[in-house]
């Protein structure tokens, strides 16, 4: 397969020839306004003066998180559509058969794909782009905070929001600009960034890449894109990102975290194929697939001091010299690596080493990233967006070690069918390791596995994984797994079998979120500040704030 040739075919269509200035207000509608990264692009129109509207399937909730005057409509219909616009952008979820995008190119009006409109907005500016299989969103809205903490004033167009804000989108007026670069359809390469960081790379997105060779492909073609004047920081630990930069012209400087003991690569792993041992492998950091151990000679490290409760203590060297210690709010092991990112990328744009510390040590931390939810009888709710057996791995461990003497009730939510058969071993095995078993008088952990989101599938085929078969996987390296996998019959075996005392971590990138709407009686719930619940459209709205217990969940 030929990546270069994928990316420009990839997208419903390409972004039609008129001419869309975007240094100016005009009109654009939104077609699938209600993804994450579509949210943080009217964010960002809104704030330039542009008039947006938008349309998606499900609206409900949609228009309180959306920017004020966003006109919104349900479905997708040309019938809706506001007249005299200047540019129809769709998100990749859109496909080229919609009639809003045909009346579009019908009438000459210009469309464009949601990173078509990034990549247009990061040119001629200074753009700084976030790439990597896992920790994109985190690492990009660490960066944004630091830069905006230390009197910097970027657009950011992030697939997540920082906890209290309602989307990932800021308009900026100095010329950088910050984005996440997202390599499904490698999109990231319609990007144009001066400055990069790639944060590894690990066989996913199965319904683009066949295998591990054909992302790193990709990686490659987004590193020597990259002029010669800019600046590339890999993650040095990673031999496939090694091998993707090998052909990156510009200046490249390597992270890491000292310390960190990557085990070798698993034969099979992403080819769906049982590795044909059932390993329990460490649970103090994240599990790798394609990592080495860290050169002596990286370029920006991160030293652990110390953990407390799964928040870490660090030193932030480059080159061997101590800059500054940090301490994070945000709790796992990986986060410190996504700040090392954070800090090495703000450090280029001339954030001080003081500064770095200062902001990331009042960063509040991302939403459905390890997010504490609120309390009900006792029970913490955890929220997390974890839909890789990497990042399963990490989620599972951090948890443990944010509540170690709480049992840990999981409910798992596979992403997409083509995911799960491909990596259904090493999820089968990350639940394993990540789940503690009964320990005398301690209960073990439970577990729920929620049947298969479908994001951009079609409806189930005959004989296709399913959920039940990855939990069967499970149950055969000898931990329990609920025999329910309907979202209503979980929530009902939630209310049978939580306690006071039990951590309630539901974990997928679908909506299991909504499981938590119904579980809890409405008198009994409480959240946190933070998590505003009015901005997550998944959530019941009805839960009371109670920033008094906020310290204590997080």
């Amino acid at each position: 397969m030929a990546v270069g040739l994928q990316a420009s075919c990839f997208s419903p269509g390409k972004a039609s020839r008129a001419e869309v200035d975007w240094t100016r207000p005009g009109r654009a509608h939104l077609v699938g306004i209600g993804g994450s990264g579509m949210r943080a692009l009217a964010r960002v129109l809104s704030q330039r003066g542009w008039s947006v509207s938008g349309s998606d399937v499900a609206t409900a909730g949609l228009a309180a998180v959306l920017p004020k005057k966003t006109l919104l409509s349900t479905g997708h219909s040309a019938l809706g559509l506001p007249r005299n616009l200047d540019v129809v952008v769709h998100s990749d979820a859109i496909g080229s058969d919609n009639p809003e995008l045909q009346w579009a190119r019908s009438l000459g009006v210009a469309t464009a794909s949601y990173f078509d409109a990034v990549g247009q907005l990061m040119h001629r500016r200074r753009g700084l782009a976030v790439a990597g299989t896992h920790g994109k969103s985190t690492t990009t809205a660490m960066a944004a905070w630091i830069l905006v903490q230390s009197g910097y004033d970027p657009t950011i167009l992030c697939g997540a929001a920082t906890l209290g804000r309602s989307d990932g989108g800021r308009a900026g007026r100095s010329p950088v600009v910050l984005a996440e670069a997202c390599e499904y359809r490698a999109n990231f390469l319609k990007l144009r960034p001066r400055s990069a960081v790639i944060l590894g790379i690990e066989p996913d997105h199965f319904d683009c890449y066949a295998d591990l060779a054909e992302a790193e492909h990709a990686f490659g073609q987004f590193a020597a894109a990259i002029p010669h004047d800019g600046l590339l920081l890999a993650r040095a630990d990673c031999e496939a990102t090694r091998r993707a930069i090998a052909g990156a012209t510009c200046r490249v400087e390597t992270f890491g975290v000292i310390g960190q003991t990557p085990r070798a690569s698993r034969p099979g792993f992403g080819t769906g194929r049982a590795s044909g041992t059932h390993t329990s492998y460490p649970t103090d950091a994240p599990l790798p697939t394609a990592y080495c151990p860290l050169p002596t000679a990286c370029d920006w490290s991160a030293r652990p001091i110390d953990r407390r409760r799964g928040r870490y203590r660090f030193e932030l060297l480059r080159r061997g010299r101590v800059l500054c210690r940090l301490a994070l709010r945000m709790a796992g092991r990986h986060n410190m690596l996504n700040a090392l990112a954070a800090a090495a990328l703000a450090a280029h744009q001339g954030v001080e080493p003081r500064q770095i510390a200062d902001a990331l040590g009042r960063f509040p931390g991302v939403r459905r990233r390890l997010e504490p939810v609120g309390t009900w009888r006792g029970v913490r709710v955890v929220d997390d967006f974890a839909h890789h057996p990497t990042e399963l791995t990490a989620a599972l461990t951090t948890v443990h070690q944010m509540h170690p003497d709480r049992r840990v009730c999981c409910v798992f939510q596979p992403h997409q069918v083509s995911r799960t058969t491909r990596l259904l071993d090493e999820l089968a095995e990350s639940l394993h390791n990540g789940l503690r078993g009964r320990r005398g008088p301690r209960r073990g952990d439970r577990l729920w596995i929620a049947e298969i989101f479908r994001a951009r599938e079609p409806g189930p085929a005959p004989g296709e994984v399913t959920s039940a078969d990855l939990a069967d996987r499970v149950r055969d390296r000898g931990h329990e797994v609920a025999g329910v996998h309907a979202i209503d019959d979980i929530r009902r075996d939630l209310r049978h079998h939580l306690q006071s005392g039990d951590v309630l971590l539901t974990i997928g990138a679908g909506d299991i979120r909504r499981i938590l709407g119904g579980l809890f009686p409405a008198e009994d719930r409480k959240v946190s500040s933070l998590s505003d619940l009015r901005h997550n459209r998944m959530f019941p709205s009805c839960f009371r704030v109670n920033a008094d217990k906020l310290h204590s969940m997080r």
